[in-house]
């Protein structure tokens, strides 16, 4: 993975330990696209994010654009600590 797709997923994992340890159900994250994006191929990034948030024991509730540049990103706790 490229540096920046690393940083991105790591501070995508911090974010999601931190809301799981605050106990929160729900975390609303803003993923940010690539410029250079091309319709029809893989976004760069972004599946690692998701994926980092949801090895902290969150899943994918919903994704919708923001704008050309962002994605609104809802997660929900799979895993609940007793």
């Amino acid at each position: 993975m490229g540096l920046l797709k690393d940083s991105r997923a790591k501070t995508a994992a911090h974010h999601a330990n931190r809301a799981a340890a605050e106990g929160h159900t729900v975390l609303v994250f803003l993923i940010n696209v690539p410029r250079n994006a091309i319709e029809g191929q893989p976004i760069s990034g972004v599946a690692e994010q998701i994926e980092a948030v949801e090895a902290e024991g969150w899943r994918l509730a919903s994704l919708n654009a923001k704008d050309a540049g962002s994605m609104v990103a809802l997660f929900r706790r799979s895993v609940v600590d007793s």
